[in-house]
């Protein structure tokens, strides 16, 4: 290393007698990149920082950033949407109590995740116990790496001013695109629907790669304690997500894993559709303490919401857990994962899904296959 970024490396540490920094890469809404930094860095070999706003990197390049624990390289961001990609959902890794941040499972959950080497990760929500709590989001931010980014929604016990200053989300409503996928992100935290119903129909209807999800806290069907349409939202944006081909829609909440067959419709309308004709809703909140091994225990839903619920889930499962999300040659390849961490019984595939697009045409070869990791 040069004298100079020695020099202004260690004046890094000496600076508040931080006992660790908080470095972090976030995707733009449009093709950059986000430098997120509390101390000084050398990015490309220019000294930044430390960082009073997130620092705006080009997309188009990829860049190498050293910090006072060492080194990383920021890729060159995805954009085409033509090209495969592999990325992890997981959600609701607060603890259990207040004070901690994360759960004791998380970070052993996330090493898990890293080692499938995903392009992003999608975090559905409940970062931490108790979001006004400064102490409990240095102790979440302690635990992230700088890459791959995280794409967040806020959780009901995110909600507070360090969320949105942290600059975890871009907002109650924003889409990030990466390659063949757009990813609209819900605050479903906001006091109603009306506040974020037109800017959400405008990410939607602007969507132009081949998939479309959707992401956000609360669960529009689900058989776990907070069952369905928690805040009777669903019949303002179930109508959406079907009127712009969303191909999934993610949530947390619950404390489980719950995978519905792609729906279509309302009440005794709703039906299950084939594949890539309807919104395959999924339910991924198994990264945090505790977690529900039991479908059908919530107090909200009716009873006549249960029948319909039972009948279309197709997998529950109570373990901690997280989903892995593949896409290459038109289609969509869904693969949940048992995790070492949390679990008594041993690390595995426990559900599978795919999601097929006829009118997606992407050829791609098996060399790029090969290259991306993806099956052949």
């Amino acid at each position: 290393m040069k004298p100079l970024r020695t020099l202004v490396l260690a004046l890094a540490v000496s600076v508040g007698g931080r006992s660790e920094a908080h470095v972090r890469v976030q995707a733009d809404t449009t093709d950059a990149w986000l430098l997120f930094s509390d101390e000084v860095l050398i990015v490309d070999g220019r000294s930044e920082g430390p960082l009073l706003r997130p620092l705006k990197l080009d997309g188009g390049k990829s860049h190498t950033v050293e910090h006072r624990s060492g080194q990383f390289e920021i890729p060159k961001r995805n954009m085409d949407p033509c090209s495969p990609i592999r990325f992890v959902v997981l959600g609701d890794g607060r603890a259990g109590r207040d004070g901690i941040g994360p759960s004791a499972y998380f970070e052993g959950l996330l090493t898990e995740v890293l080692a499938r080497q995903p392009a992003f990760i999608v975090h559905t929500g409940d970062l931490v116990k108790d979001g006004q709590s400064r102490a409990e989001w240095s102790h979440y931010l302690d635990t992230l790496p700088p890459v791959p980014p995280i794409i967040s929604v806020r959780g009901n016990h995110d909600r507070g001013r360090p969320f949105l200053e942290l600059g975890l989300a871009e907002g109650a409503v924003f889409s990030v695109v990466m390659g063949p996928v757009t990813i609209v992100g819900v605050d479903t935290e906001v006091s109603t629907v009306d506040t974020i119903l037109l800017r959400l129909e405008a990410k939607l209807a602007s969507a132009k790669t081949p998939f479309l999800i959707v992401v956000h806290h609360r669960p529009i069907w689900s058989r776990g304690t907070h069952g369905s349409d928690e805040r009777g939202w669903n019949k303002r944006l179930v109508p959406l997500y079907e009127r712009y081909g969303v191909d999934v829609v993610l949530a947390g909440h619950d404390h489980n894993y719950e995978r519905f067959c792609p729906l279509l419709g309302l009440g005794d309308e709703r039906r299950c559709v084939e594949s890539g004709q309807g919104p395959l809703y999924l339910v991924t909140g198994g990264a945090g303490s505790d977690t529900n091994p039991v479908p059908g225990l919530s107090r909200r839903s009716t009873s006549a919401q249960k029948t319909l619920d039972d009948r279309d889930s197709r997998m529950f499962s109570g373990t901690h857990h997280f989903v892995e999300l593949e896409i290459y040659r038109g289609a969509l390849h869904g693969t949940a994962f048992r995790t070492r961490t949390g679990n008594l019984r041993p690390a595995g595939v426990f559900d599978r899904f795919v999601i097929t697009k006829p009118d997606v045409h992407c050829a791609e070869t098996q060399e790029e296959a090969a290259a991306s990791g993806n099956p052949k």
